[in-house]
């Protein structure tokens, strides 16, 4: 419900706002998939468009286990010259 709180309009210009906001990608795939299921609950004619999150601004930090596996893997690694 947060991706609605500042769209208004037909879900045409919601996407547009969407897709020209400085949103992190994955959030507005999130709120195309969210007008979609909007304009299904209220049977207005609308094609998501196609939208892929590449880019995204929002940084990935691994767990410890994750590293613990990364440096493991690495250790067992063999370099043949």
């Amino acid at each position: 419900m947060r991706f609605f709180a500042k769209l208004y309009g037909t879900p045409s210009e919601m996407t547009n706002h969407v897709l020209n906001s400085s949103w992190c990608d994955k959030s507005k795939s999130n709120c195309l998939d969210a007008i979609t299921q909007y304009a299904e609950f209220k049977k207005i004619s609308y094609v998501r468009p196609h939208f892929r999150a590449y880019d995204n601004e929002e940084m990935f930090v691994p767990n410890p286990d994750m590293v613990k596996r990364f440096v493991y893997r690495i250790g067992l690694f063999q370099l043949r010259l």
